[in-house]
């Protein structure tokens, strides 16, 4: 019988335990038949042969442990005798169950927000390849953002990016369809920031490198799929229509897919339109003042880079831009770091809260964890005697130990 063969007859028993109960009875009778007629042959009792073969009942434990996966067998049984044990002492459960519940619950919340907000990668194709691009002023705010011809620069001189996007937030956007209206959070993106994210439209198209051309040539939007169920109802006829952002008449050309709200999930984005489209929809830059057109850059990082080679590069070339342009603020420091669920300065500020509620919520589950370990300790020492005549019957301090583990297992599984 091959390895694999034995591994899934052990499985399959561990499965249906009662599954060959029948013919072990057979070959175990079968057994005894032919010995006892050995030992009749040599002129002794079958009994003789009988007292040979030993303890049945313990012969059949060695068999089936053969037959099974002992451990994994001892484990089911064990929870299976701790439900029991449970449900004949109801209060003492339920009070363990839910102060193990609670503990949990708290752990499980906290830690939700702090893998959304620290942990969390994109939910998009090569996500770890993915990162952000920040201009940190002085201060310490990573507000100062980036010029067209910043962005222009970057994008040409930064080999160890295979692909860089522009992109600013706009946190009300005014939308109008028809005879209503919302408030949306958009964005306006430079046209390979759908084909750097490895996105592609659920309906309809992304941007095309000509609708970011020339300043307000191309009034182009696209629609998140929350915004397309909210204004038009799911229609599948939306692409094409046309809608009004902030005054400014666009056509739909795309629907995102439901899983894609941009590449800060923390507050995500309803509308996309072309970066073209600022200076019309009125969030472009007084002539002749700086210009940080730009909030951030997303980038795509070429294979075998690492975020701190990209920074240096990029450090390079904004001192370089800046010395062409004496507008440009010098004192800028520049953070490149794996595109996550929020931005830096975010994530700085909520910082100090996190590791607090982290604090309050660890020592909570040590106080539910301590005061079970002394209602469990008081419970067991009821069990002396239990334990007594386990260990006379044979059963060893691990064996026990397991088994007390298993009411841990139980307990636990219920809470969660």
């Amino acid at each position: 019988m091959s390895g694999l063969r034995r591994l899934l007859l052990r499985l399959y028993h561990v499965v249906r335990p009662g599954a060959g109960e029948a013919e072990l009875d057979r070959e175990l009778r079968s057994h005894l038949t032919l010995l006892e007629d050995e030992y009749v042959r040599r002129g002794r009792t079958p009994e003789a042969a009988r007292r040979a073969i030993g303890n049945m009942a313990l012969v059949k434990d060695h068999q089936r442990d053969a037959r099974s996966i002992r451990w994994v067998d001892d484990l089911l049984r064990d929870m299976r005798y701790m439900a029991r044990r449970q449900r004949a002492a109801p209060a003492h459960t339920i009070v363990t169950v839910l102060t193990l519940a609670l503990g949990i619950g708290a752990s499980t919340a906290v830690f939700a927000v702090v893998n959304g907000l620290f942990l969390k990668s994109l939910p998009v194709r090569g996500a770890d390849r993915l990162v952000h691009v920040y201009a940190q002023r002085p201060g310490g705010a990573y507000a100062a953002g980036f010029s067209l011809a910043e962005y222009a620069s970057l994008r040409g001189h930064v080999r160890g990016l295979s692909a860089l996007a522009a992109e600013t937030e706009v946190a009300q956007l005014h939308v109008v369809v028809d005879a209503g209206s919302v408030e949306a959070r958009g964005a306006f993106v430079t046209a390979d920031y759908f084909s750097l994210m490895r996105v592609e439209a659920a309906r309809g198209r992304t941007f095309s490198q000509d609708e970011d051309l020339v300043p307000g040539r191309s009034p182009v939007v696209l629609i998140s799929d929350h915004m397309w169920r909210e204004l038009f109802g799911a229609d599948p006829q939306a692409v094409g229509r046309e809608i009004r952002v902030n005054g400014v008449r666009m056509s739909v050309i795309g629907v995102t897919s439901p899983s894609f709200n941009g590449d800060d999930p923390g507050r995500g984005a309803d509308v996309w339109i072309p970066a073209a489209m600022l200076d019309a929809t009125g969030f472009g830059c007084d002539p002749g003042q700086p210009c940080p057109l730009f909030d951030f850059l997303v980038g795509r990082l070429a294979d075998g880079v690492a975020t701190a080679r990209v920074e240096a590069e990029a450090a390079a070339v904004i001192a370089w831009q800046a010395a062409l342009d004496p507008n440009q603020g010098r004192r800028r420091r520049l953070l490149v770091e794996t595109a996550t669920g929020t931005d830096p300065e975010t994530r700085d500020a909520l910082r100090p809260q996190m590791l607090l509620l982290a604090a309050v919520t660890g020592t909570l589950l040590l106080v539910i964890c301590a005061n079970l370990a002394g209602l469990s300790l008081a419970r067991d020492s009821a069990r002396k005697r239990e334990f007594a005549v386990r260990m006379s019957l044979g059963a060893t301090h691990g064996r026990l130990a397991r088994q007390v583990h298993a009411e841990s297992l139980v307990q636990g599984c219920s809470a969660a």
